[in-house]
């Protein structure tokens, strides 16, 4: 996979088998071999657990302000037995790979394509005369234009739109607009708030200006973007198409629902190659990738958060559930668990502010499901981060025919948490063809129910 950069640490270490890499690194530190395998052995008086691992470098936007990476917890959970020098390639990986790829996929935020001499306090001078980084921002700001952009962001792109066209518009990377349009209202401590659309006209009236912008047939998505390819030169190049009669401000891309799952791909990748394989991949908790069927000789155990809330609306200690399996995975995990929800008290209508924007409509996702994770073995990351908005989006019939047309033959494993019917319900479709699930236990509190394909 082509990268942002030479990534020349990286590339040089890929030689080097992983007992290597200390010779290699003591090489050029100090020099002194002889602390080889004292260094590289692990001690035994270290507790069995994760040292968690995240990447040291700042990020600064054009106006000098910090940006989180990836707007999540971004980081690689490793066995904290592994030697400093491992665990320093593991940071050393995180660098590399975690911060440009942030800096392309940002839609809100730009980025300057060359160093300044203070990042946190740019001149007006360096604002106005160094050139920008060609992120999914610049695309968005660039409508109706071809932009050249680095590879990644390109094969991103093209990823996510055909990954849309497969999930039928559920998934959509056009909602940039109408997320923006939600997210001042979703964090609201009065709902209906005074500027919701259920209750204020001109609200309503925006919304549905926006959503009319927003392409959502197979045809309308295909026609949204080109792309072109300069073979010769290696340069690529993106163009966001203006859809019925969208201006710049009115149509926007957004990979939120995507770019975690396909940055824990190419982090996958990178490990594998560098033997780096004792951890695991943690994309905030709606991206998990393990990168070794087994840590310290037992599978890793995941726990999932609780949709049940306490008398002061917060979920449940005790997670929904918790499973295991001896194999290496992929898991992505979307919910509305954390919106609000309110009944309409004119017509006892409940309805659900989160996040999750169903692109048919406009409105957040509106089930009785409130959380979708999706497992597997063999589907990659970015499309399991598709596959988990897309059905929180769907209805649970949509879905299981969405699932019987196309996950029936794979290893894929599925599970709803429900809220309905004054309780709470688990729905799980588990297709694991080889067989590889360890445990799966639900708590209390759920029915436990198949999903039926």
């Amino acid at each position: 996979m082509k990268t942002t950069s030479k990534n020349n640490l990286v590339i040089f270490l890929n030689k080097f088998a992983p007992k290597e890499y200390l010779a290699v690194i003591l090489a050029i530190s100090v020099s002194i071999p002889i602390l080889i395998y004292g260094l590289a052995a692990p001690s035994d008086n270290v507790a069995r657990g994760f040292k968690l691992v995240v990447a040291t470098e700042r990020v600064f936007d054009t106006n000098g302000t910090r940006t989180p990476l990836f707007d999540t917890a971004f980081n690689i959970r490793y066995e904290n037995n592994a030697s400093t020098v491992e665990l320093e390639l593991v940071e050393q990986v995180l660098n590399e790979y975690l911060v440009p790829y942030h800096k392309l996929f940002d839609r809100h935020a730009s980025y300057f394509a060359l160093p300044v001499a203070r990042p946190n306090a740019p001149t007006s001078e360096e604002k106005l005369n160094t050139p920008l980084v060609h992120n999914l921002k610049y695309i968005n700001d660039n409508l109706g234009t071809f932009v050249e952009v680095e590879y990644p962001l390109f094969d991103l792109i093209q990823k996510a739109q055909s990954l849309a066209i497969k999930s039928n518009g559920f998934f959509n990377p056009f909602v940039g607009e109408l997320t923006d349009f939600w997210s001042p209202l979703i964090t609201s401590e009065e709902y209906p708030s005074e500027d919701d659309p259920l209750v204020n006209e001109g609200q309503r009236l925006e919304l549905e200006r926006l959503q009319s912008f927003v392409p959502t047939s197979v045809s309308e998505m295909q026609n949204a973007l080109s792309f072109d390819i300069d073979e010769v030169n290696d340069k690529y190049y993106v163009r966001l198409n203006s859809f019925n009669g969208s201006a710049i401000g009115d149509l926007s891309l957004t990979l939120g629902g995507i770019a975690k799952g396909y940055m824990t791909d190419v982090m996958k990748e990178v490990m594998d190659t560098n033997h780096l394989e004792r951890g695991y991949l943690y994309g905030g908790a709606s991206s998990i990738t393990t990168l070794s069927p087994l840590y310290f000789g037992e599978p890793l155990l995941i726990s999932q958060s609780s949709i049940i809330k306490d008398e002061m609306g917060y979920s449940e200690p005790t997670p929904a559930y918790k499973f295991s399996r001896n194999d290496v995975f992929s898991m992505s995990t979307s919910g509305t668990y954390e919106g609000h929800v309110f009944v309409d008290t004119t017509n006892n209508i409940q309805y659900l502010r989160s996040h999750i924007i169903d692109p048919f409509t406009g409105y957040p996702a509106n089930h009785s499901h409130q959380l979708v994770s999706v497992v597997s073995s063999e589907l990659s990351g970015t499309e399991l981060e598709i596959l988990s908005t897309a059905l929180i989006v769907m209805s649970q019939n949509e879905a299981q025919q969405f699932i019987r047309d196309n996950y029936t033959d794979i290893d894929f494993d599925v599970v709803y948490l429900a809220s309905e019917n004054n309780g709470h319900s688990l729905y799980r479709y588990n297709n694991n063809i080889s067989q590889n699930n360890a445990y799966f236990h639900v708590s209390e509190g759920y029915s436990e129910k198949n999903l039926e394909i």
